[in-house]
């Protein structure tokens, strides 16, 4: 009986282990993605401007959701996660200039 169990806690903790790995991994990865694109939001200008315009299109085809154009402005919504960054900057904006 003891046996029995042991093999059954060795196996759980073995298999528990192996999880936290998978989730450090994937923590590690992560980080790694977000470092990615909060470079490639830093330089979109440089990118855009420096892009042919195929290259132009896919890009803001990345970045917007729901483009239109209404006569000649453009009306545009960003899709959540550069939503996100652009009011994460306007935030610590408003904070530097408040302090």
């Amino acid at each position: 009986m003891y046996d029995k169990k042991l093999k059954e806690y060795k196996a759980k903790q073995a298999d528990l282990i192996q999880q936290m790995q998978e989730h450090s991994n994937a923590d590690e990865k992560h980080y790694l993605t977000a470092a990615r694109l909060l470079d490639v939001c830093s330089r979109a200008f440089e990118i855009f401007e420096s892009s042919e315009p195929m290259e132009k299109r896919q890009f803001l085809n990345f970045i917007l959701q729901n483009s239109t154009l209404n006569q000649t402005t453009p009306l545009f919504t960003l899709k959540p996660v550069f939503a996100a960054i652009v009011n994460s900057h306007k935030f610590r904006s408003r904070l530097a200039v408040s302090s």
